[in-house]
């Protein structure tokens, strides 16, 4: 498969976790991305991507629950972008 690469603007923390995410957990963000964009034209496929994306979701707030993330903290770095 013949790859190009794009760029996206995501806030600044955003692209920190990225870059610091260990390369198994960026190739399943670049998977996600991926399929994401291919579905938009596919509804059974935009569903089986939105379930996967939700797993995916469950997955990184428990790690993040793990790691010390509380509600509050994660309302604080919501409201930065004010």
């Amino acid at each position: 498969m013949k790859t190009e690469e794009i760029r996206l603007r995501v806030p600044r923390k955003t692209a920190q976790a990225y870059r610091n995410a260990p390369p198994e957990e960026q190739q399943r963000i670049a998977e996600i991305v991926r399929f994401s964009v291919r579905v938009m034209d596919d509804e059974e496929a935009f569903n089986e991507a939105t379930e996967r994306l939700e797993r995916t979701m469950d997955e990184i707030g428990a790690k993040a629950r793990a790691r010390g993330l509380t509600d509050d903290i994660l309302q604080d770095i919501l409201n930065e972008g004010d």
